[in-house]
């Protein structure tokens, strides 16, 4: 599931920032040249990578890594006011709230989609400013941001048909939902 919303979500955004790239700066992903990558043979198709585009693409997927993150670091305070943990699972960098840090059900989802919405749209206006030579790599940007987010995005789906009494807890062990406590009677 995580994988198919990923792709749809790269594919999305993908086409998003060409669409308003194509509006806002006409000629902005020319240097690019994608086109030119692609050959026909008698074999089938091929696509060879320059050197430039290579560099704009792990550039952009280290940067994206660290700067999703940050941000989610960003939410989890400004909703906590508490220490954050940040650490590395293998090759990848995450945050998390500390221990006992409870969030109810919109702050959670808000912290799950603001790297989505907020780097989306931080990129989109920065088009407008960079330089010319940079836009391909806020194209890759935004769209590698999309599919790394489509975790925070399945989850924010999921939690919107739970309890807005909810409570979230994310800790090393995932992510914990606590319901309200109801019709208990005390012994």
């Amino acid at each position: 599931m995580t994988i198919v919303t990923g792709i749809a979500l790269l594919l999305i955004f993908g086409w998003l920032f060409v669409f308003l790239a194509d509006i806002l700066r006409p000629t902005s992903l020319d240097g690019m040249r994608l086109r030119k990558g692609f050959s026909t043979t008698s074999t089938g198709i091929s696509f060879a990578i320059s050197p430039a585009l290579l560099r704009n693409i792990v550039i952009a997927l280290v940067a994206v890594l660290i700067v999703h993150e940050l941000v989610h670091g960003l939410f989890y305070w400004l909703f906590s006011s508490r220490r954050l943990k940040f650490g590395f699972q293998g090759l990848f960098p995450y945050a998390a709230a500390s221990i006992s840090v409870y969030f109810p059900r919109k702050q959670f989802i808000t912290i799950g989609l603001a790297p989505l919405v907020l780097l989306t749209a931080v990129s989109l206006l920065l088009l407008v400013i960079v330089p010319i030579a940079l836009v391909p790599l806020f194209f890759f940007f935004v769209a590698s941001n999309a599919p790394g987010a489509a975790g925070d995005f399945i989850i924010a789906i999921q939690l919107m048909s739970s309890s807005s009494d909810n409570l979230m807890e994310d800790n090393n062990a995932g992510l914990i939902i606590y319901g309200p406590k109801r019709n208990r009677k005390a012994a």
